[in-house]
């Protein structure tokens, strides 16, 4: 049973706080909000709500989508709870600001590893799955090249699967 917003609608807030220092607030908040857009296609609506000082990770009643210092072996991470019959509660992003750093020392294009991290993120938000695929923005420990639309068709495919039903 895959996660879902009943509701078709899954609708986030950002905390800014810890964002990479070579980018500027507004281009920290444009990668995640073109994310958000990005899934368009996939018949949900991922609404921004705004600005907020809650920290992504904590169970509190409302998606944040956000940034950490501490992060040791991901670039990001979705916390999410549901309901024993698979409607969402709450889904919270983290982007880990310090591993970008890392790729970006190691050479590492940083800033399309974090659009395919923003992105791989909102989709485990939306409530899919890893894949086996590597130009699927659902892969996992690939390195994103700048050629691949994201996220793919099968992406949009596989949120479409779960979306296919009307809203409740």
């Amino acid at each position: 049973m895959h996660m879902h917003w009943s509701d078709h609608s899954y609708v986030w807030h950002y905390n800014s706080e810890g964002h990479p220092s070579w980018l500027t607030d507004d281009q920290a908040f444009a990668v995640v909000h073109q994310a958000a857009k990005d899934w368009k296609a996939c018949g949900i609506e991922l609404r921004y709500a705004g600005i907020t000082d809650k920290k992504p990770g904590v169970f509190d009643g409302k998606n944040v989508v956000g940034w950490r210092t501490d992060g040791t072996r991901y670039s990001a991470w979705t916390s999410w709870r549901m309901r024993r019959d698979g409607r969402a509660v709450e889904a919270d992003i983290t982007l880990y600001s310090n591993i970008f750093d890392i790729y970006r020392r190691k050479g590492i294009d940083a800033y399309l590893e974090m659009r395919k991290s923003a992105i791989h993120e909102f989709g485990h938000a939306l409530g899919l799955s890893h894949s086996s695929k590597p130009s699927d923005a659902m892969s996992v420990r690939v390195r994103t090249r700048p050629e691949w639309r994201l996220p793919s068709d099968n992406d949009i495919g596989e949120c479409r699967k779960i979306y296919s039903r009307p809203p409740l």
